[in-house]
């Protein structure tokens, strides 16, 4: 079974490379690591190219993440199962519209009730979460608002959505994990704990990958 691991930059999974090694060498997995660069462009180039040059059998996407919700505060993992992009919108006198209220983005695969949503398999042992996916960081309250009010997510991230949508559209099974670095909407970077989700993400990954993948196989 030919797996790919995908992070937007390197460190998010440096620190685990060498255990996640250790299970493709022991295990029935083939692990390879994909780094996609940041932005919802970068990624879905990225990973399109990787699904048409070796058709991996499983994509798991690992990394960072801000939180909309006081339930899941810095130093929580989770997984996501639906994501989109949010911030293809427009701002009119009555407040945001997204693509989609205007028409514009048809409800058709790989979309579902417009979003691109991932039916399994998840961890055991994590929450599954709804994610969304932005261009720009967000910072503005109002349009943190909206996000908040119109997805309910929980996770927002610069690349999640190019995950689901390349693999939905290719039929490949993947997984979002994500350890949450923030609160969506804090502007002072000291208060992040960037370092700290990096270090939870690469503790669990290769525990996680190891469930995902059985689970998978007992399919």
């Amino acid at each position: 079974m030919n797996v790919c691991l995908i992070a937007s930059t390197s460190f998010e999974i440096n620190a685990s490379g060498e255990k996640i090694a250790d299970l493709s060498r022991r295990g029935k997995f083939r692990i390879s690591t994909l780094v996609s660069g940041v932005g919802i462009m970068a990624a879905t180039h990225c990973i399109t190219r990787e699904i048409e040059r070796n058709r991996p059998d499983f994509l798991v996407q690992a990394g960072v993440a801000g939180s909309f919700s006081d339930q899941y505060p810095p130093g929580t993992l989770v997984a996501v199962s639906h994501d989109l992009v949010a911030d293809t919108c427009v701002k009119e006198s009555i407040g945001y519209r997204h693509l989609t209220d205007m028409g514009l983005q048809p409800d058709a695969f790989p979309y579902r009730n417009g979003w691109l949503e991932n039916k399994g398999p998840f961890p055991d042992n994590i929450p599954i979460v709804k994610g969304i996916t932005v261009n720009e960081i967000s910072t503005d309250s109002e349009k943190t608002a909206w996000f908040r009010e119109k997805y309910g997510a929980v996770t927002e991230s610069m690349e999640g959505a190019a995950l689901h949508f390349a693999a939905l559209s290719a039929g490949i099974p993947f997984i979002q994990l994500r350890t949450i670095s923030n609160m969506v909407g804090e502007r002072d970077k000291e208060n992040w704990q960037l370092k700290e989700a990096i270090t939870l993400l690469n503790h669990q990954l290769p525990n996680l990958l190891e469930n995902i993948l059985q689970q998978w196989n007992s399919r």
